[in-house]
């Protein structure tokens, strides 16, 4: 199995190897959104067609839910998503990169590790090269909605790093 890239910083996009891939419909691209970026746990499939059909009744919910799965699943293939009857998951061991994922380990922070300065600036220069865009610009619910926050407020905390870095420096350019 070949590495899937998620890119959910600006434009939601699919990728394996070269080839770019297409969820069908904006609710199937939200669905794997959610399930990528919340991969440390299992969701209940009731809780998921509600988050995101939650204007219809629960058995048409619960249908577009298993519609949506079907359709990643045939887009994706195999081994990404971890589901029994109730429960559904992102297998957070599956071969995948996150956009997400990269943006937040070099993006400014606590470290574990000592860096020296020209590491510290690699990181700030491959999180603001990572920023795209928005987190899922054009999806409105709630949950993108504060992850955007999050994740734009990390992005401006990058970029204030490395204009104070240049300052210092006198490398106004």
């Amino acid at each position: 199995m070949s590495t899937l890239r998620i890119y959910l910083l600006g434009e939601f996009r699919l990728q394996q190897d070269e080839l770019a891939l297409q969820l069908p419909t904006q609710k199937a691209r939200l669905l794997l959104s959610y399930l990528v970026t919340h991969c440390d746990r299992a969701h209940g499939r009731a809780v998921l067609a509600g988050l995101l059909w939650g204007e219809m009744p629960e058995d048409r919910a619960l249908h577009n839910l298993a519609d949506s799965l079907w359709r990643i699943r045939q887009i994706i293939g195999p081994g990404y998503l971890l589901a029994d009857r109730h429960t559904l998951r992102f297998n957070p061991d599956a071969d995948y990169w996150l956009d997400v994922n990269d943006f937040v380990a070099n993006a400014p922070g606590p470290k574990t590790r000592a860096e020296n300065e020209e590491q510290e600036l690699g990181r700030l220069r491959h999180a603001v090269a990572l920023y795209r865009g928005d987190f899922l610009e054009g999806f409105y619910d709630d949950w993108c909605l504060a992850e955007r926050e999050r994740l734009r407020s990390l992005y401006l905390d990058a970029l204030r790093a490395l204009a104070a870095h240049h300052k210092s420096r006198g490398e106004y350019e």
